[in-house]
């Protein structure tokens, strides 16, 4: 559904009335203000707590600032609509009241109907998908999280295998990415699942970070990278095998792994520049 036609907003978007950026929105409609469709979101806050539960908006135009508010009683609608809202900062209010309300109705759909996953799968799947969001709302730090683990992956595949271009290449393939073109590797799929056969606690990392990934591509919207995870040999070699754990554990997994792998690479500087250090094609 889209935000203009969400009947809980009803009367409220677009917001009609607007102050001027550091003065009292409530009541009060900027001298200069522009019509209420009209100026490009710059900035969202959620006020949780009484006497007022609202979300604050704060738009451009003209090099000038303008302030509303939306009071919403019911704090899972507001969490909710206070996500949309983040995500689509940059566009005209206007644009805004066109867009999808739900963000998780694409992931929420494909994952619990998901024919290859094993029953409430999808389900748990999906639910981390929403726990990881929440956690991790700003993006930022969900991406870091996603980056550091791959690093850390890729570290030990190349203690595994001695051979970067191979590392390179099994590392695409399991996140659903091409492969580097350059290299014929004709085994790819059966020595990556050995690679992860003989470690489970690789194995784990991979499916984790293979989530969190669903989750970074429902975040930025990339469907065609969503899909390719899901439709993979991947996931669908994985995704009726193991559980989805709770961040912490994610957390100290990285870490764990982490830690088995980076003493015979000489410290966390060289996770991240593998490709650059000239490692030996063994």
């Amino acid at each position: 559904m889209k935000v203009k036609d969400d009947p809980r907003l009803a009367g409220q978007w677009p917001p009609l009335e607007w102050g001027t950026a550091g003065a009292p929105s409530h009541g009060t409609v900027g001298r200069l203000a522009p019509p209420a469709g009209v100026g490009v979101l710059i900035d969202v806050k959620c006020v949780n707590s009484p006497p007022s539960r609202h979300i604050t908006l704060v738009k451009e135009h003209n090099g000038q600032r303008f302030r509303a508010q939306i009071v919403i009683e019911d704090g899972d609608f507001r969490r909710t609509l206070y996500e949309v809202l983040r995500r689509y900062t940059g566009l005209t209010i206007a644009e805004i009241g066109e867009k999808d309300l739900d963000l998780w109705s694409h992931a929420d759909k494909r994952l619990v109907g998901c024919s290859h996953l094993k029953p409430n799968t999808g389900n748990r799947v999906f639910d981390s998908l929403r726990k990881l969001w929440q956690r991790y709302s700003s993006g930022k730090q969900f991406g870091e999280k996603y980056q550091r683990a791959r690093a850390v992956i890729q570290l030990a595949l190349f203690q595994k295998l001695r051979n970067q271009r191979k590392v390179n290449a099994i590392s695409s393939f399991l996140f659903s990415e091409e492969p580097p073109k350059e290299i014929d590797y004709p085994n790819l799929e059966r020595d990556a699942f050995a690679a992860l056969d003989e470690d489970p606690e690789l194995e784990e990392l991979v499916w984790e970070t293979l989530v969190v990934k669903l989750g970074l591509c429902r975040a930025y919207d990339n469907r065609d990278l969503f899909e390719r995870i899901l439709e993979g040999p991947v996931f669908k070699n994985m995704g009726g095998k193991r559980p989805v754990r709770d961040v912490a554990h994610y957390a100290r997994l990285i870490d764990r792994i982490y830690a088995r792998f980076s003493g015979k690479q000489g410290g966390a500087e060289s996770k991240g520049n593998q490709g650059q250090r000239g490692f030996p094609d063994a």
